[in-house]
């Protein structure tokens, strides 16, 4: 079973309500049955402590997804590989940055029937970042 399976398991006990977890000025995290909202309060502090982590788990030779993304087409078949496993569990998760949306996945688009772009300039501004 793949982690996003155990992500869509863990949101079915869920039957109302949601939770969510805030690391102050860096990120808030909201899961509801439907949607996991992420909103990146501080990207700079959050990629600088996901850099850290990666080197104390150097032992892995997993490479970062972001490390793959070698093209916008790249980007977009990697994001439509993922959404298609939310939309089969009908499922969202939602991408923002300070409160606004830029991402949604599982969802349908104007460039994939599976996520949909909701800000391509900060969708942007955080990946070339």
């Amino acid at each position: 079973m793949n982690k996003l399976n155990y992500l869509f398991l863990f949101q079915n006990f869920i039957s109302s309500g949601s939770f969510e977890i805030e690391v102050k000025d860096l990120v808030k995290i909201k899961v509801s049955c439907k949607d996991i909202e992420i909103d990146i309060l501080n990207y700079k502090k959050l990629k600088n402590l996901l850099n850290l982590i990666n080197k104390m788990k150097k032992k892995e030779k997993k490479e970062s997804f972001l490390n793959k993304i070698k093209s916008f087409k790249s980007l977009l078949d990697f994001l439509n590989e993922l959404a298609k496993k939310f939309r089969e569990n009908n499922k969202r998760l939602i991408l923002k940055y300070n409160g606004e949306p830029i991402l949604i996945i599982g969802e349908r688009g104007l460039l994939s029937k599976n996520f949909k772009i909701k800000n391509k300039s900060l969708l942007l501004k955080i990946l070339l970042s």
